[in-house]
């Protein structure tokens, strides 16, 4: 047998499987010292490709398309501007700048279908890495789910027993067995936090271009983004900590900043897109019930300082927004508008009132560009008096 030939290999292998040798399958493939086995052995069968390996099936793996054939896909978002579908992004900041509040939320949103402070999400499961201090996690989702009204047994938000290393092939096998035997299919995965999850140096180039290959893999997949949090650098406050080799390879980063009792939320790369605007947080102190035991825990929410020069009609709007899922009708709309008691105009200048609200929020960076309800037709403004 030729030596490192995929097609031979992968028969090798599966005829090893089947004589009951599985507990050494992992072990045979890395020794074969061939991505192509490698990738068999982490991810199963028909995942070779997905693992950034070449699959033995494809009889010219290489080839070029003139530009005219190339097809566009729209590119999608797991949170509209903010986490890019199918991704790799990160989140940093020193110790106690609220971080983990921000992946949690972002996560807890995805988890729920619940906008993410007035940016769409694409619903679906989330699984959370969790490093250390499952307690203080429970706290804060149950924070979340008090204060936005939800119950944490109507969201697919998994949260891991033990912490991952990713600079280890067979631990990487060891999570994709058991992501397939939940059923599980996420489109978000959380690893809180970098230096928890690996063995490896963050420092060392090699050790992080091999963290960064086990999770495109991960990613790849399930066709999910993942989002890791990590800390700033020791005397670098405006950088992830250790090697270059993370942000090259990132599709979106975030800084989060505390200062006093704002925390700031600042993207530093966006690979394919505009950068956001930055959003100032701040913490609401929440009373939990968990076990019957009353605890203090906190939740996000857009600081005063972010919100303080919006009306009261653009503060009804933006609420409405942030209640609402991708869409809402234009009837639905003014109807929550109207209720919200700020408006006394007729409702023939409804449509000029709410445009010009939708307008300014969108000025003022509190609002996604991207926002969009149904546009009222010609006759609406009649219709709504009726």
């Amino acid at each position: 047998m030729a030596k490192n030939d995929p097609i031979a290999n992968e028969a090798t292998w599966r005829d090893f499987q089947r004589k009951g040798a599985n507990s050494d399958f992992h072990t045979l493939a890395d020794m074969s010292n061939c991505d192509s086995a490698k990738a068999f052995a982490m991810f199963g069968d028909g995942s070779t490709k997905n693992a950034g390996a070449i699959s033995p099936r494809d009889e010219n793996p290489f080839s070029f398309v003139r530009i005219d054939q190339l097809e566009y896909i729209p590119s999608q978002c797991v949170v509209q501007n903010t986490i890019p579908e199918n991704s790799l992004s990160l989140m940093f900041g020193a110790s106690g700048s609220g971080k983990t509040f921000c992946a949690l939320s972002i996560g807890l949103s995805v988890a729920s279908g619940l906008p993410w402070f007035g940016h769409y999400v694409r619903r679906g499961d989330v699984l959370y890495i969790c490093g250390e201090g499952r307690n203080g996690v429970l706290k804060r989702v149950e924070a979340w789910c008090s204060d936005n009204q939800i119950a944490r047994i109507q969201m697919p938000f998994y949260v891991s027993q033990g912490i991952a290393d990713f600079c280890d092939l067979e631990n990487v096998r060891i999570i994709n067995q058991a992501i397939r035997s939940q059923g599980l299919k996420p489109v978000l995965i959380i690893i809180d936090t970098l230096s928890r999850n690996i063995s490896g140096d963050e420092n060392d180039t090699k050790d992080m271009a091999a963290f960064i290959r086990a999770l495109d893999g991960l990613k790849d997949n399930y066709l999910a983004s993942v989002l890791i949090v990590h800390h700033t650098g020791h005397s670098e406050k405006k950088r992830a900590r250790g090697s270059t080799v993370i942000k090259g390879a990132l599709d979106a980063e975030y800084l989060v900043e505390k200062t006093g009792e704002q925390i700031k939320f600042t993207c530093t790369k966006m690979k394919d897109a505009a950068e956001p605007k930055p959003i100032n947080f701040s913490l609401k102190e929440e009373i939990v019930n968990i076990g019957g035991f009353p605890e203090k825990s906190a939740v996000l929410e857009i600081n005063d300082l972010y919100t303080s020069s919006l009306s009261p009609q653009e503060k009804a709007a933006l609420g409405i927004i942030q209640d609402a899922h991708k869409k809402i009708t234009y009837q639905d709309f003014v109807s929550a508008f109207v209720r919200s008691g700020t408006t006394s105009a007729k409702p023939t200048n409804l449509k000029r009132i709410i445009d010009r609200q939708i307008s300014s929020l969108k000025e003022k960076n509190v609002l996604s560009e991207n926002f969009e309800f149904l546009e009222a037709p010609d006759n609406a403004d009649n219709e709504q008096t009726q």
